[in-house]
């Protein structure tokens, strides 16, 4: 095994915890939407941002099971900034 192929392994199984750790936080979400109002606009959009450039760089090399198993984590970082933007422009309910 050389030295790509040990990454590629060592990308997937990274990707595979990161996994869990988005299902975790989806359903932490469902539960209660409320918590989202802590996250960090701009924290959401460089997170998003820089899962889409890991995505194209697992184009890039071909690893497409990071790249199905990143995925979902992409869509969630997306939503959340989604929502965030959402959020901010509508400005605080009951006012």
């Amino acid at each position: 095994m050389d030295g790509l192929e040990l990454g590629m392994m060592l990308l997937n199984l990274g990707n595979v915890i990161v996994l869990f750790g988005t299902v975790m936080l989806i359903v932490t979400v469902y539960r209660n939407m409320d918590v989202l109002k802590g996250y960090n606009l701009f924290g959401s959009y460089l997170t998003f941002t820089g899962l889409l450039l890991f995505m194209f760089a697992y184009i890039a090399f071909q690893n497409w099971i990071s790249l199905v198993v990143a995925f979902p984590t992409l869509l969630f970082w997306g939503m959340i900034s989604f929502y965030n933007t959402r959020r901010k422009l509508n400005g605080p309910k009951g006012i």
